[in-house]
């Protein structure tokens, strides 16, 4: 799953500002598409700059073209929340299933 595993939702913002400052190379406290596009690519991500750009988009809430830390950790949090349940039980249930070879967990004897 994504990071979030077993992190606080502090420890989940101490990572996402990391990130964003990694990604921000110029200091600028704001992340561009191409300096986005090119962290993406420096973490080995293949997208078409149409990609990057309908990221951007999706993550660039006041639409200035740019991203900044507010919006990134905005994005982030959403991330995190469709990723686990209330309790942060996702990944539990998930190797659950994975152990039962019934239910399909890919995994054929």
């Amino acid at each position: 799953g994504l990071m979030a595993k077993g992190l606080s939702s502090k420890q989940i913002e101490q990572k996402l500002t990391q990130t964003f400052k990694w990604m921000d190379r110029d200091g600028s406290g704001s992340v561009e598409a191409a300096e986005f596009g090119s962290a993406l690519d420096r973490m080995g991500v293949k997208v078409s700059t149409a990609a990057v750009e309908g990221m951007m988009r999706e993550m660039d809430a006041d639409n200035d073209g740019t991203m900044d830390l507010a919006e990134f950790l905005a994005f982030g949090k959403k991330l995190v929340d469709t990723h686990t349940d209330a309790s942060g039980n996702r990944d539990k249930r998930r190797e659950e299933l994975d152990r039962r070879p019934e239910t399909g967990g890919g995994r054929v004897s």
